[in-house]
């Protein structure tokens, strides 16, 4: 039921956001899910913040996966990303335009993209807490090569098996 439930949303917000459409328009119009997570920080009284994530790309070829990323409790994802740098072999940052931040509870990104989560100066108790709020659902082309899929789905830490492939309708007027 929730796959449908996406699927459903996702069908919708392409007819209605534009930016979404052109940013998913590159994997076809047959998109696979690869599959979700959830990106859990546990605080605790040892260590009572979030540290922010290191700049990093999820793939190494930018247009393989896009990200749509959700915060569960509708506050803003605070996800940096600069679409125009890369990281280079010694894992610097280079040739951006400066990091944006995701200011909205839902945006999508392509993961070949340097970005970072964002990190919490401090929580307060009671502790052990685990954050569940953040998902992230990754799509693909379903023409990308098999090897591929698997490669993406075991770097992301993906298991069992998702059989999801959405149909994406021309756009209207074309």
């Amino acid at each position: 039921m929730a796959l449908d439930l996406f699927r459903a949303w996702l069908l919708s917000a392409m007819v209605r956001i534009e930016a979404l459409r052109s940013l998913l328009t590159p994997l076809g119009p047959r998109i696979r899910l690869l599959g979700a997570q959830f990106i859990v920080p546990k605080v605790t009284e040892y260590e009572p913040r979030i540290s922010a994530q290191t700049p990093h790309t999820d793939v190494g070829t930018k247009g393989d996966v896009i990200s749509v990323a959700l915060h569960l409790q509708g506050s803003a994802m605070g996800t940096l990303l600069d679409a125009m740098a890369h990281v280079d072999s010694s894992g610097a940052v280079v040739n951006g335009n400066g990091f944006g931040r995701a200011v909205t509870p839902i945006f999508a990104y392509d993961t070949g993209a340097v970005h970072a989560g964002p990190g919490v100066a401090h929580v307060p108790p009671p502790y052990p807490q685990y954050f569940t709020s953040r998902v992230f659902v990754l799509l693909c082309a379903d023409t990308l090569d098999p090897r591929r899929i698997a490669q993406h789905r075991h770097d992301n830490g993906l298991r069992g098996t998702v059989d999801l492939t959405i149909m994406v309708p021309p756009k209207a007027g074309a």
